[in-house]
């Protein structure tokens, strides 16, 4: 039970911890402020000394070097491009503690389902009872089970199967599985011969029947011919001889039957071979005898058939002692193979997620673009100079409650160009098209740069017709949406169908007894 207790104190001592960050925590209102955004943010303490542990926070986790460093860089641009250059430090931090709280949500229950599986395993192997209930006739149970054998001055561990055959059957039972067993050992005996009458080749006499239970002693008429053992001694034949073969098939004591038959042996090649073997005794090591012990305990738990209960020993020869535990493949293996599979499943899904994040960003930077340009061309047509008619579309938004994509990053830069920053105007305008990564911002901002450079005077028919491409672009990511809409929509109207004829054919089932 040693293995469940450290699991389950492990479970404990990441339980309290939580619990203890909870109380302790300094980021409670960064916690409320974007508990809808992130999933795991009731994690977020633990998480944020986890991150601490490692010597990130809010002002440097998007500095440091990550271990894939394009992969960090790809990242942090992301977060600079959804949150802004105020706010991405900090939403990567979140979005590193997200990650962290998954994992750490992971490890939480992992430690407890392997808590509850190796316990249950532990119960389990200790368990095993040594006096069981024999099987029905024609069933076999096997058991892989741990015995430990200890003697004065070893101990041997090994893994054992352990059989037990069916109970015997009643006599009638036994004379019907009898009378089936001769047409088959008929047909068995034959072994490669073509038929009873023309034996040239070894016949196969067996002993023993296991899946039926049945005992088989073989008899011949002509030993020196046919032995006992099925071999056929038809070298120095000179002409076909018959031999009667007497097969006495019995049942444990329930019922014996005997089966005779005659048969032609035919002359066979000259030639004989016989051999030899000798037999030397040598010593015996405990791990040689154990694996005797196993064989005769396999033996003496099948040899009376007739009791309906099997006694596995638990002491051999007086000085051997054997403890058995069940034997089962743990399960820990895989519970940590689909825990570490949940945690890859965990990061791709965040990856993911921003990656919709960022495409739904540019979605609502394309969709306002040809409002933000009509503005553009009116003031603009209207006498206005660019910055002034950009100063005028800024205000307008900041008077509103809904903060939009593209007017923040317009806000940005009109920053960039005559805030504290002071970057020239075609910096500012590069830095605009880089954060907002769609083909509109990027000729946007060439078209500005190129008015700022050479004054040319037909900017604004040159922002309506990009305008009216603009709209088109709008026209084609709405159509998109609706057709997204529609397919998600699809499930819940198949589940409204099934259920709809679940309820028409119910009643016709009923009435036609289907």
């Amino acid at each position: 039970m040693l293995l469940p207790a450290v699991f389950f104190i492990l479970f404990l001592v990441l339980l309290f911890a939580w619990l203890i960050a909870e109380k302790t925590t300094k980021h409670k209102d960064i916690i409320n402020e974007n508990k809808k955004e992130y999933m795991f943010s009731m994690f977020f303490p633990i998480a944020f000394a986890i991150l601490g542990l490692f010597g990130l926070n809010e002002e440097n986790a998007a500095d440091r070097k990550g271990i894939i460093k394009k992969r960090k860089e790809k990242q942090v641009q992301q977060f600079r491009i959804l949150y802004g250059e105020m706010e991405y430090k900090k939403h990567y931090w979140l979005y590193l503690a997200d990650i962290a709280s998954g994992i750490y949500i992971t490890v939480i229950l992992s430690l407890f389902l392997m808590f509850v599986v190796s316990f249950q395993e532990a119960k389990n192997a200790s368990d095993f009872k040594t006096k069981m209930e024999r099987p029905e006739y024609g069933r076999t149970k096997t058991y892989n089970v741990v015995a430990e054998f200890e003697s004065k001055d070893e101990v041997v561990q090994k893994d054992v199967e352990l059989v037990i055959e069916g109970r015997l059957p009643d006599e009638q039972e036994a004379k019907a599985i009898i009378e089936a067993e001769k047409e088959q050992l008929l047909k068995y005996m034959l072994n490669s011969n073509s038929d009873l009458k023309s034996i040239v080749g070894d016949l196969r006499f067996p002993a023993r029947n296991e899946s039926k239970g049945i005992d088989i002693e073989w008899v011949t008429s002509n030993p020196v011919i046919i032995g006992r053992d099925g071999n056929v001694a038809n070298a120095d034949l000179e002409s076909p001889v018959e031999v009667t073969i007497t097969a006495v098939l019995s049942i444990g004591d329930v019922y014996t039957d005997t089966m005779e038959t005659t048969v032609t042996v035919l002359p066979g090649p000259k030639g004989a071979a016989a051999g030899e073997a000798n037999n030397g005794e040598t010593k015996v090591s405990f791990a040689e005898r154990v694996e005797m012990i196993v064989a005769e305990i396999n033996e003496k738990i099948n040899a009376d058939l007739s009791d309906t209960t099997v006694q596995i020993p638990e002491k051999v020869d007086e000085d051997i002692e054997i403890s058995w535990f069940t034997k089962e493949k743990s399960k820990l293996p895989f519970i940590v193979l689909i825990a570490l599979m949940f945690g890859a499943v965990l990061i791709y899904y965040f990856n993911m997620k921003n990656k919709e994040k960022l495409d739904e960003h540019k979605d609502r930077i394309k969709m306002d673009f040809p409002e933000m340009l009509n503005k553009l061309v009116l003031l603009v047509g209207a006498g206005t100079t660019v910055s002034t008619a950009m100063d005028k579309i800024i205000s307008d938004y900041k008077l509103g409650n809904e903060k939009r994509s593209l007017y923040e990053e317009l806000i940005t830069l009109n920053e960039s160009i005559y805030g504290d920053k002071k970057m020239s105007y075609e910096e500012a305008y590069e830095a605009f098209a880089k954060r907002c990564m769609v083909p509109e911002a990027i000729r946007f901002a060439a078209l500005m740069i190129q008015h700022e450079k050479t004054g040319s005077s037909n900017l604004v028919s040159m922002l309506k017709l990009f305008s009216t491409e603009a709209w088109q672009e709008r026209k084609r990511i709405a159509e998109r949406r609706g057709k997204m809409a529609e397919n998600k929509l699809l499930v819940p109207i198949l589940l409204m169908f099934l259920a709809i004829l679940i309820i028409v054919l119910m009643p016709i089932t009923t009435m036609m007894q289907i």
